[in-house]
């Protein structure tokens, strides 16, 4: 499985627009456990995290 640079910067964009604008980060549109969803998930939710990054002691890593 290999992301486009198209999909990367989409994925990217996505979720530094969606932190910018308040929106919760429940909005993702990256849903399922297939490998192209779970790459464009972490690359929109990073790009989110890095304009409205979580409280600490907000995000649960462990649970699945």
């Amino acid at each position: 499985m290999t992301l486009t640079e198209q999909e990367k910067k989409t994925a990217t964009r996505a979720g530094t627009v969606a932190g910018r604008a308040g929106l919760p980060m429940t909005d993702c549109p990256y849903r399922g456990e297939e490998p192209r969803a779970r790459a464009l998930r972490y690359l929109w939710v990073a790009a989110y995290q890095r304009v409205k990054p979580a409280e600490p002691g907000t995000v649960n890593y462990d649970e699945s």
